[in-house]
């Protein structure tokens, strides 16, 4: 059964907290702040502690995203999609199933930043990116189930940092821990 006509569970992540720009300001290069390191470190507890079993892990080609992405130790070896830093919806979701396994083995999960992970989730859930939003804080997962294209998944959760801390009884950092 080729991946496209298959259900898949899809866990959309946002990258960790990142540092601030630096004097270069060259913005794919910024990397995870010590709290985006920590944050990373609940995120992977936190799909572990679901079950998460990986097939794909991808993440965004901008250093931030391939530092959470290889932070999440699932089982899976990490692409680097390019669709993923580009900011269009449908691109991006023909990019992760041509990605997926062809045998049907695990979850996929796929590491970017915002907006684009918010058109992603509008366009999964309702076939267009337009008209709708998901929030999507810092380390946030979004997790969807369904038939990998536009309209065709179901969002089964959304937890953000502030959530996933609870869940863990880890403690809080800030009044902001999303930020």
């Amino acid at each position: 059964m080729p991946a496209s006509d298959r259900a898949v569970t899809l866990h959309l992540v946002r990258h960790a907290h990142a540092l601030e720009h630096d004097a270069s300001g060259d913005d794919a290069q910024r990397m995870l702040s010590p709290k985006g390191v920590r944050q990373t470190a609940l995120l992977d507890r936190a799909l572990r502690a679901r079950g998460v079993g990986l097939g794909l892990l991808a993440s965004s080609p901008r250093r931030r995203a391939v530092q959470t992405a290889a932070g999440l130790d699932l089982g899976a070896t990490l692409q680097v999609v390019d669709a993923l830093d580009a900011g269009d919806p449908e691109a991006i979701v023909r990019a992760l199933r041509a990605e997926l396994p062809s045998s049907g083995g695990g979850d996929a999960i796929a590491v970017g930043h915002q907006p684009s992970l918010s058109q992603v989730a509008a366009y999964l859930l309702t076939g267009s990116a337009e008209g709708a939003s998901v929030a999507f804080g810092t380390a946030t997962i979004a997790t969807f189930t369904g038939e990998l294209g536009g309209g065709g998944m179901t969002l089964v959760s959304l937890v953000p940092m502030q959530l996933t801390r609870a869940l863990l009884g880890a403690a809080s950092e800030t009044a902001d821990d999303e930020g």
